[in-house]
């Protein structure tokens, strides 16, 4: 099942060092649609807290959930994904991949794989991929 996603509101939040550093966290949600600006079919919303920075100052690792309200249920994704240090979204052209933790309704006890590529960044947009092996 592929999935477009838009957003309505992002929110940083440095808890730690000015700038981009361990503890920040990342607040977002927005649209979901079944084709790229399409008719909305549902919404989600992120957390993401940044876990580690490398020591060259180039990356983040943050730990992230994302909940999709869906027709029929939800899907509950989570896990740590990578975004180029002192980017609030990943670069354009990005994919990360994430496990399916689980869902309600019709996607209830759902497992697979989760692959988001960053479409743009103003807008945000992004293509989700479930790959659901149950």
């Amino acid at each position: 099942m592929t999935v477009y996603l838009g957003s309505d509101d992002s929110q940083a939040l440095d808890t730690g060092t000015v700038g981009s550093s361990e503890g920040d966290e990342f607040f977002r949600h927005g649209p979901v649609s079944r084709k790229l600006g399409g008719k909305t079919i549902g919404e989600y919303f992120l957390v993401a807290q940044i876990v580690r920075s490398d020591g060259a100052g180039k990356m983040e690792w943050r730990q992230l959930t994302r909940d999709f309200i869906l027709p029929g249920g939800t899907i509950l994704i989570g896990g740590i994904h990578t975004v180029p240090l002192g980017n609030q979204t990943p670069v354009v052209g990005q994919v990360n991949h994430l496990p399916i933790l689980g869902g309600t309704g019709i996607y209830r006890g759902a497992r697979g794989e989760q692959i988001s590529t960053t479409l743009s960044t103003d807008p945000w947009a992004a293509k989700v991929e479930f790959l659901f092996t149950k």
